[in-house]
């Protein structure tokens, strides 16, 4: 069964016991018959926020309010063509054409929240945490505000022997320095450490969120002892959430090792892909890092010598910001 009215209606929303459209005119369905809830003021977006329906309009930019009871306009934009309404996260969002603002209303005032550099955000939703934004002529989608995911660079320090995690990247000129223990292919080429980065209070992103990924480990190696030159070196990278792992990863075989500060070589671990893990702001994210003598992948030796006194890493200066990028 169709009711004809003629033209184009826009939307369709319940409120207050009765059925919403419009097309220029508002319309309201009690359940048996149509009527004309409030005429010829250009309607084309509902939505329902505080107990009130709201309606978009096209050519005045006027945004009119219905409480149940009486009909006014309670805002005027600098835009004619208000296309879409939508509540998230307690306040009510509105999207324009041809400037394809996103304003916010709070239930006392008006701001823009969001200035699009399309021409027009044709469609609102709130999903999961975030307001979608469904937009033209790019045809994008734009999202914002609650959950939507975050990376957090996480860059190694130290200060004096504690070492240390934060997302502060560092300013010194000149590059500091951790040295594994020597390392030896022909006893069982044991992992050794260099050392362990523990984060701070503040780096991770609060109240509570999810780690999901991690991007590479970048740091700087070179030699703590020039007779070593020619020496290739695995790196493993593991990380902890208080203690536990949740994360590893290796690079094999790393040549062009050398004993210059200068020269110290740029290596990456990635980590791959990561099962998603709960954090809160006072979990502590550890990062620790290790050494062996280079190999194959089938754990033969891969060329070089067999031994070295050990491995040195570059760290925590402009040169060398050595880290890993975290996304909750």
């Amino acid at each position: 069964m169709g009711v004809a009215f003629g033209g184009t209606f826009y939307d369709l929303l319940a409120y207050n016991g009765k059925l919403y459209t419009v097309y220029d005119t508002v319309y309201a369905y009690d359940g048996v018959s149509w009527a004309v809830a409030q005429p010829s003021i250009g309607a084309i977006s509902l939505a329902v926020y505080d107990n009130k329906l709201f309606v978009g309009t096209a050519n005045t930019g006027l945004v009119h309010q219905f409480d149940g009871t009486t009909w006014s306009s309670v805002w005027v934009t600098s835009e004619p063509i208000l296309t879409e309404l939508e509540v998230h996260d307690g306040k009510l969002y509105l999207g324009t054409n041809p400037g394809g603002h996103i304003y916010a209303f709070d239930g006392s005032s008006w701001s823009l929240c969001f200035d699009s550099p399309e021409e027009t955000v044709g469609a609102l939703a709130s999903f999961n945490g975030m307001l979608f934004a469904g937009t033209s002529s790019s045809g994008l989608i734009y999202l914002m505000g609650g959950t939507a995911p975050s990376s957090v660079d996480l860059y190694l320090h130290a200060s004096g022997s504690t070492l240390f995690l934060d997302n502060l990247a560092p300013g010194g000129s000149t590059a500091k320095f951790r040295d594994s223990s020597s390392l030896n292919f022909n006893s069982g080429n044991p992992w050794k450490e260099i050392g362990t980065w523990d984060s701070v209070a503040g780096s991770i992103p609060p109240p509570a969120t999810t780690l999901t990924e991690l991007g590479d480990l970048k740091v700087w190696l070179g030699l703590k002892n020039s007779d070593d030159q020619g020496t290739r070196f695995d790196l493993r990278a593991e990380v902890y959430k208080n203690g536990v792992p949740i994360a590893a990863g290796e690079t094999l075989c790393i040549t062009g090792v050398t004993r210059n500060p200068a020269l110290a070589k740029e290596v990456l671990v990635a980590f791959g892909t990561i099962p998603s893990v709960s954090i809160t702001s006072t979990d502590v994210i550890s990062v620790k890092i290790l050494a062996r003598i280079g190999t194959d992948g089938a754990g033969g030796l891969c060329g070089g010598h067999s031994n070295a006194v050990g491995v040195r890493m570059y760290f925590d200066s402009l040169s060398r910001p050595a880290n890993l990028k975290a996304t909750f």
